[in-house]
C-alpha cells in the first residue's frame, strides 16, 4: 500500500460556496439515511415484540444488518472505481427503499435475515461513499466545518425517525411507505449532481489494519466512537435505573447523550480547522476521559447527572467528526476511499465491542463500572493520540 499523501491548503483551494453543490447532495444523502435507519430499526424491533421473538433470535436479527454492512465496505472502493460513485449510491439508495417495503411485504423472520443483510450492504455503501465524497470534495481549511454539519445533518435525521413513528404510529403499511419514500428522495440530487461526484482512481487495498498502522489517530477514531456510541445508548437507561430513577428519566440520558452530540459537532468541526487535528483528538479523548470519570459522582443529583451526559455526549462524538476531517487531509482519491472504508469497519466493529467492554465493567463493580470500561477505551485512545502528537505522526492543521 502506497504510504498516505498530505493534501495542504492553498490559495487556490475551491471554497464552500463552490463546492455547495456536491456537499449538498453528500450531506443531504446521509441526513436522509439517518431518518429512514432510525425509523426502521424502531419499527422493526415493535414488529418483532408483536411476532412474540425470543430476546436472542431477535438480536441475532439485528445484528446481521451490521454483517452486512462489514461485508460490503471491503469491496465499495473497488466498485466505486469501476462503475462509478454515484451508479453505486442509486444501487444503494434503491436497496434501501425497497428493503424496507420487503420487510412489511413479506414478515416472516427467516426472510428478515436477508433483508437485514442487504439493508446492512445498502447502509455501509452509503455511509462509506457519502463520507469520501464529504471529505473529497470539502475544501481542506474548512473541513472540520463541513464534517461537523455532516454529522449534525445524520445526528437530525435519527432524532426525526422515532418522531415520525410517534406521528403515524407503527401499524399498517404506513410507516413503512413513509420510510421507503424518505430513501427515495435521494433519487432527486444524485440525479441532479451530474458531473460533481468525485472519481475514485488508483490502486484498491482492503486491508484495514494497513491504515491503521498509516493514521492510527485518524482510523481508531471511528472505532472508539463506535464503542462509546453503543455502549452509552445501551448502558445509560440501566444506569439511571440503577441509580434509582424512574424508567422515563432513565430513559431521557439517551436522549441527552444524542442531543449533546448533535449540537456540538459544527462547534467542534470550527475548530478543529484551527488547530492540528491530531492534538485536538488528543484533546476530545482527555475531555471525554474527564467528563466520563464525573459521572460517578453526579448520579444521585439528576440535573448534574442529565448536563454531564450532554457534554460527554458531544465532545466524545467529535472523534468520528474530527476522525474523519484527519482522514482527508492524509488521503486523496483511492487511498481516501480505502481510508474511508476502514474508518466505517472500524466503526461496526466498535458498536460490537462497546457493549461486551462495559457489560463486564459493569458486572465488575455495578454503577461505576460504566465510567472504568468507557474511561478505559478513551484512556487508551487518549495514548495513541498521544504518541501521534509527540512523535509527529500525521500532524497537519
Amino acid at each position: 500500500m502506497a504510504t498516505s499523501t498530505y493534501v495542504a491548503s492553498s490559495a487556490a483551494e475551491p471554497t464552500i460556496r463552490q463546492q455547495i453543490k456536491p456537499l449538498g447532495t453528500a450531506i443531504f444523502l446521509i441526513f436522509l439515511v439517518g431518518i429512514a435507519l432510525s425509523l426502521s430499526v424502531a419499527l422493526l424491533a415493535i414488529e418483532m415484540e408483536r411476532m412474540k421473538l425470543d430476546s436472542f433470535t431477535a438480536g441475532v436479527n439485528t445484528a446481521v444488518m451490521g454483517l452486512g454492512k462489514i461485508a460490503i465496505v471491503f469491496f465499495i472502493p473497488r466498485l466505486a472505481a469501476t462503475f462509478g460513485v454515484r451508479p453505486i449510491l442509486f444501487v444503494a439508495t434503491a436497496g434501501l427503499a425497497l428493503s424496507i417495503l420487503a420487510f412489511k411485504a413479506l414478515p416472516q423472520i427467516e426472510a428478515w435475515f436477508v433483508f437485514r443483510f442487504v439493508f446492512g450492504a445498502a447502509l455501509g455503501a452509503m455511509f462509506t461513499l457519502s463520507e469520501f465524497w464529504i471529505n473529497a470534495s470539502a475544501p481542506p481549511s474548512r473541513r472540520g466545518l463541513v464534517m461537523g454539519v455532516y454529522a449534525t445533518a445524520l445526528g437530525l435525521g435519527f432524532t426525526l425517525g422515532p418522531a415520525i413513528i410517534a406521528l403515524v404510529g407503527s401499524e399498517g403499511w404506513t410507516p413503512y411507505v413513509i420510510a421507503s419514500c424518505v430513501m427515495s428522495l435521494g433519487f432527486v440530487p444524485l440525479l441532479l449532481s451530474g458531473t460533481s461526484t468525485p472519481s475514485v482512481e488508483g490502486n484498491h487495498s482492503s486491508k484495514v489494519l494497513a491504515f491503521v498502522i498509516a493514521a492510527p489517530v485518524a482510523t481508531l477514531a471511528g472505532l472508539v466512537f463506535g464503542a462509546m456510541e453503543t455502549a452509552s445508548v445501551s448502558t445509560l437507561p440501566v444506569l439511571g435505573l440503577r441509580s434509582g430513577y424512574p424508567e422515563a428519566t432513565a430513559a431521557l440520558l439517551v436522549s441527552l447523550f444524542a442531543a449533546g452530540n448533535i449540537v456540538t459537532q459544527i462547534p467542534i468541526g470550527l475548530l478543529a480547522d484551527r488547530i492540528n487535528k491530531v492534538v485536538m483528538l488528543l484533546v476530545i479523548a482527555l475531555a471525554s476521559l474527564a467528563l466520563v470519570s464525573v459521572i460517578p459522582f453526579v448520579l444521585d443529583q439528576f440535573w448534574l447527572l442529565a448536563a454531564t451526559v450532554f457534554f460527554f455526549g458531544g465532545i466524545v462524538g467529535s472523534l468520528y467528526t474530527v476522525g474523519l476531517a484527519h482522514l482527508g487531509g492524509s488521503f486523496s482519491g483511492m487511498q481516501l476511499a480505502n481510508a474511508n472504508a476502514a474508518f466505517v469497519i472500524l466503526y461496526s466493529a466498535g458498536l460490537a465491542i462497546g457493549p461486551l467492554v462495559v457489560g463486564a465493567g459493569m458486572n465488575a463493580f455495578d454503577t461505576a463500572g460504566f465510567s472504568v470500561a468507557v474511561g478505559a477505551i478513551l484512556a487508551i485512545y487518549a495514548f495513541v493520540a498521544a504518541g501521534g502528537v509527540f512523535t509527529g505522526r500525521r500532524l497537519m492543521r
